[in-house]
């Protein structure tokens, strides 16, 4: 989120089943000064998109490309990253720059300094 810019005290949406990925994804926001809000994944695509634009997250986390489905990117403007990190690739929908797969992802925070976080 360093890597990205992502401002403090900004949500980050966490969507799918319990994993470590979620953990991961739920307390690096915290370690990162943000608010991490979990999504139910039973809801519709309005909620979801309520959820994100509501909490003014600027990081979108989902476990599958079904559930990146539901939210309309293109009326998510704070959002710096969404990452999915249950699938091997993304949809080609997917915009570049923005949607990453969690490895991509991780790897930008190599550069980042332990004292930034």
């Amino acid at each position: 989120m360093a890597a990205l810019k992502v401002k403090e005290r900004s949500s980050v949406c966490i969507m799918g089943f319990n994993s470590p990925e979620w953990a991961f994804a739920f307390l690096g926001g915290i370690m990162y000064n943000c608010v991490s809000t979990g999504i139910y994944i039973t809801n519709a695509a309005e909620a979801c998109f309520y959820q994100a634009d509501h909490s003014e997250a600027e990081v979108l986390v989902c476990e599958t490309n079904e559930m990146l489905s539901k939210f309309d990117l293109d009326n998510l403007p704070r959002l710096k990253a969404v990452v999915v990190w249950g699938e091997k690739e993304l949809p080609a929908s997917a915009k570049s720059g923005l949607v990453y797969l969690w490895k991509d992802f991780m790897a930008l925070g190599k550069e980042v300094k332990d004292s930034v976080i």
